[in-house]
């Protein structure tokens, strides 16, 4: 269903992280915060980011590129997973 005028919506990005390919905390955060992006969720497998709430263009696309980048920052190859999900707010 597509936001009403009070509504918009927050697009999150879930990322696997290989077990090779492990990566400390910090790194993940430093990666993130030079992409542009926010880490909401790690665990050390799984990693959720999201777009600053102050941005404006709370997009999907916005978003995957960025996450793409902090990947890339990571030396996380491109072909991981990354599940998409959109919450709904007023």
């Amino acid at each position: 269903m597509p936001p009403t005028d009070e509504q918009h919506l927050d697009w999150y990005a879930e990322v696997e992280i290989p077990p090779y390919i492990r990566k400390d905390a910090a790194s993940v955060v430093k990666a993130a915060t030079i992409a542009g992006v926010q880490v909401f969720y790690n665990d050390g497998k799984n990693v959720l980011f999201y777009l600053p709430l102050q941005e404006e263009k709370q997009n999907r696309e916005t978003l995957l590129a960025r996450v793409q980048d902090a990947l890339g920052l990571l030396d996380i190859p491109a072909h991981v997973l990354i599940k998409m999900t959109a919450e709904a707010t007023v």
